[in-house]
């Protein structure tokens, strides 16, 4: 119905950004479809210098990620051994989920109360 929406709003909000200095964070809402399945958790980008984590404040327990035992307050550093794009890792994490999708396992790491830890992800076909 709006083609250009996104446009017009990435435009917004990069002028915002720009004017204001502001450091707001990608969210993404479990229900976005990656190939007609949710990821299942909603977090927002964590500069870690060069490089970026996804501050996890809502796993859903029947998703994937939740079934492997990621909890809110987690912080997802890497996807497969790959680390997380210090721009905008939120969007990474997506990308990467989805191109992998189906592969088996994906080794989640995530830091969480100061250790970090592997979650082994499977997400069904």
């Amino acid at each position: 119905a709006y083609p250009n929406l996104a446009k017009i709003a990435r435009s917004s909000f990069r002028i915002l950004k720009e004017t204001a200095d502001l450091e707001q964070g990608l969210r993404i809402n479990p229900d976005t479809p990656l190939k007609g399945r949710p990821l299942g958790i909603r977090g927002e980008d964590v500069a870690l210098g060069e490089k970026g984590g996804v501050k996890v404040f809502y796993v859903a327990p029947e998703g994937a990620m939740g079934k492997a035992g990621l909890l809110p307050n987690d912080l997802i550093v890497s996807f497969r051994g790959k680390p997380l794009s210090a721009q905008r890792p939120l969007a990474d994490l997506w990308k990467q989920a989805q191109q992998t999708r189906g592969e088996g396992p994906a080794a989640v790491e995530v830091q969480r109360g100061g250790e970090t830890k592997t979650l082994d992800v499977t997400w069904s076909r």
